[in-house]
């Protein structure tokens, strides 16, 4: 009898490992997905704030893009500053050099108000260039315009004098404005979506001539 009793403990206790093991196993199951199963977010948007379209796209995490052009230059300043017809003020700087990339775009928005952020990468072909700034205050958020987005623009510097043709500025801009759930830092997320890389993205689809102010590719 008494061997009978250890038997049933034992058999007991080992029942309570199944079953604790397979509740655990299910837990893990319902857990929800994390990292590129969720999909990085890409918004195009007027400088209005009206957002025209969302794609999700997964990222190739941990591999270098690959370019089959080489943009980048060794040394390179893009600044600027203009009005949109939107009631928008632009003011900013993008300047690459040895030393890395510096600058900050200041956006006096009608809608978000105040928006501050860091200029994170920067190139250019000729006279035409593309910059990222990393979201770091807005006033007000709204829609796709958060703290934390990475925003691009492109902007094309037709020269100066009575004679050259308006300088002109991205019909939209682009937002990424989940890529922190893939990458700890923007550095990282620059490995698979430099500047470089986005400057043929399909989506910047026109350009729209700036009436007041100017930009500076050099």
């Amino acid at each position: 009898m008494k061997n009978l009793k250890i038997s049933l403990s034992a058999f007991s206790f080992l029942a309570a490992l199944v079953f604790f093991g397979c509740d655990n196993s299910v837990t893990e199951d319902q857990t929800p997905l994390k990292g590129p199963e969720m999909g990085l977010r890409l918004s195009t948007m007027t400088d209005d704030g009206k957002v025209l379209d969302t794609e999700t796209t997964t990222p190739i995490l941990n591999k270098k893009s690959i370019n089959s052009k080489s943009r980048l230059a060794t040394d390179l300043a893009v600044t600027g500053e203009f009005n949109t017809p939107s009631g928008n003020f632009y003011d900013f700087s993008a300047v690459m050099n040895s030393s890395g990339i510096r600058g900050e775009m200041v956006v006096d928005h009608t809608l978000a108000g105040r928006i501050e952020s860091e200029t994170i990468c920067v190139s250019n072909v000729d006279n035409e260039a593309i910059f990222a700034v990393l979201l770091t205050s807005v006033e007000t958020p709204i829609g796709a315009l958060q703290e934390n987005n990475i925003v691009f623009i492109k902007v094309t510097d037709n020269g100066e004098g009575k004679n050259s043709d308006p300088d002109q500025r991205s019909d939209i801009l682009l937002i990424f404005f989940d890529w922190f759930n893939f990458y700890e830092t923007p550095e990282d997320f620059l490995v698979d979506f430099p500047c470089s890389a986005v400057f043929d993205n399909p989506n910047f689809v026109g350009f729209t001539d700036i009436e007041e102010g100017q930009v500076q590719v050099r």
